[in-house]
């Protein structure tokens, strides 16, 4: 679920009953107890999601309801798209200087003759932290786990993202260069 779009003022939880026709397409059948702006974007992000793979009935694809309980908190959102973005202190170039420095080519790579991008994904907090790191497209060989490695290296080395002024956690997506 992408929250770049803040509109939502308190938390929530609701129950959805949606329907997935048998071609795939999601349809928003109700949204209970919550207000029509949020009904309308929530109904927005089901509708934009990408086909569903539907139910099988006798080697046939069929429609099927079903229900989902959605939470909503403002203060754990994490967003995508923010008017600030978080920034590494010292910026990009003193980022990719302390993965430089501190990149430990995995034996097994090496003697695979093993080079690519990992490409890793994790959340800067409120507080400047890494938070959820995981390698999103890997190379293997050990290659992944010294990606993870060097991206919880910047924790606590980021100025925050902010929304409207204001500190967010914000998903990131970096690739580590791996090349003898």
């Amino acid at each position: 679920m992408d929250h770049s779009i803040n509109i939502y003022k308190d938390a929530f939880s609701t129950k959805a009953l949606f329907t997935v026709d048998a071609a795939g397409m999601v349809k928003v059948d109700s949204l209970e107890g919550i207000s029509e702006q949020v009904a309308e974007r929530l109904k927005q992000i089901f509708t934009a999601s990408p086909k569903w793979i539907p139910a099988i009935q006798g080697k046939q694809p069929i429609g099927l309801r079903l229900s989902q309980q959605i939470a909503y908190d403002p203060k754990s959102e994490i967003f995508r798209v923010v008017e600030q973005h978080p920034e590494y202190t010292g910026g990009m170039g003193a980022l990719f200087s302390l993965f430089s420095k501190n990149l430990i080519y995995p034996r097994e790579a090496k003697k695979a003759d093993i080079e690519g991008k990992v490409f890793v994904s994790f959340v800067i907090n409120k507080a400047g932290e890494v938070e959820n790191a995981q390698v999103e497209q890997g190379i293997g060989y050990g290659c992944d786990q010294e990606a993870l490695r060097l991206i919880e290296l910047s924790s606590g080395k980021w100025i925050p993202g902010k929304q409207a002024g204001k500190p967010v956690k914000v998903r990131m997506q970096l690739p580590i260069v791996f090349k003898p």
